[in-house]
């Protein structure tokens, strides 16, 4: 048999001529006839509501029938359909591919073609798997193909696919995390095997010098006692020295005629030098937060052995008010009817 391009196209295949066979009488030919109508009308039941497509060629490849499915699928008529050739149901660049197949099928007799594409009336083309073979239809061997629209089926081999890739991708990252994660436990454990060697060794090292810490701890104890006695003695002479050698030099210039400049310049001197020998007041301040800042100034005053006369001339007020001041500083200090010298009191106060 000739194999077939796709480009002849042949009329339908007449009627079997059997009312002229010999050897049949006509009551058993019309007996055949009615048989054969009954039997045609099944397979045309049958193949019409069949749920795939159903198409029927002659074997150069023309449409001879089709059912309702094939109709459905392709947008085309049946009436457009049987004017056909197959190919024309086959995308361009599938057109070698489907005559392949096609002389294939019918040198065979039989054949399956899977994941061919059909094309739609509009253009558009499916996925479609055909089960071919040859049969009598009209008293003449025709192929009948069945094509089964695998759309769906695809879409879901896809997405199956694309699932199993990204789960492997998800295998395959998780892999590499945990042998990461692995090698990064056990550089720990190495790590921490390493640490827990130097500690070991840190801890004969700490027992070892313990002893000689405590014999140094009682020593420095002593030196720093020596030490902040030194600071104390220090911090004395400097406040002493500067109220003794300083300010009252700073008070007869503040006494004399200045001008507004060199004044404002010999004030801030003398705040500086405050600041410098302000501790005993801190102490004051914290130790005895209700005195107000001319008793803290006064109290400074006593301590520093200045009698009432100088501290009224240096504060610019009476003597009876430095006297009131002393009064409510005895009072906060919880001195009223106690025989405590208050100068003496203060100067403890500045070494505490």
């Amino acid at each position: 048999m000739a194999a077939y391009d796709g480009s002849e196209k042949n009329p339908l295949p007449a009627p079997s001529d059997d009312a002229e066979s010999p050897g049949k009488t006509p009551g058993s030919l019309q007996q055949s006839e009615a048989e054969f109508a009954a039997s045609e009308e099944k397979y045309r039941a049958i193949m019409e509501y069949a749920s795939d497509a159903l198409v029927i060629t002659d074997l150069q490849g023309r449409i001879l029938e089709v059912n309702r499915k094939a109709e459905e699928l392709s947008g085309y008529g049946r009436e457009e359909l049987t004017t056909m050739q197959y190919t024309q149901l086959h995308p361009e660049e599938q057109q070698k591919q489907a005559i392949a197949a096609y002389n294939d099928i019918v040198g065979n007799k039989t054949g399956y073609v899977k994941n061919v594409g059909v094309r739609r009336k509009d253009g558009t083309t499916f996925p479609v798997d055909i089960t071919a073979g040859l049969i009598e239809y009209g008293g003449k061997q025709v192929v009948q193909g069945s094509f089964r629209d695998i759309s769906d089926r695809q879409r879901a081999e896809e997405a199956l696919a694309a699932a199993k890739e990204n789960l492997e991708q998800l295998v395959r990252e998780r892999t590499a995390e945990l042998m990461l994660k692995n090698k990064q436990l056990e550089a720990n454990i190495e790590e921490r095997k390493i640490y827990e060697e130097r500690l070991q060794n840190k801890r004969q090292n700490l027992e070892l010098k313990s002893s000689q810490l405590a014999q140094l701890n009682s020593a420095l104890h002593v030196l720093l006692k020596q030490r902040e006695d030194d600071k104390r003695e220090l911090e004395d002479k400097v406040v002493l020295n500067i109220k003794k050698l300083v300010l009252p030099h700073l008070e007869k210039l503040k006494k004399s005629r200045l001008d507004r400049k060199t004044l404002s310049n010999l004030k801030i001197i003398e705040a500086n030098l405050n600041n410098i020998i302000s501790p005993f007041t801190q102490k004051l301040s914290a130790k005895f937060l209700g005195f107000t800042h001319k008793e803290i100034q006064i109290a400074n005053m006593v301590k520093e052995g200045r009698d009432t006369k100088e501290i009224a001339n240096s504060l610019h007020v009476s003597g009876s008010a430095v006297k009131l001041h002393r009064y409510h500083i005895r009072r906060k200090l919880g001195l009223i009817d106690q025989k405590v010298n208050l100068r003496s009191y203060l100067s403890s106060l500045s070494q505490e």
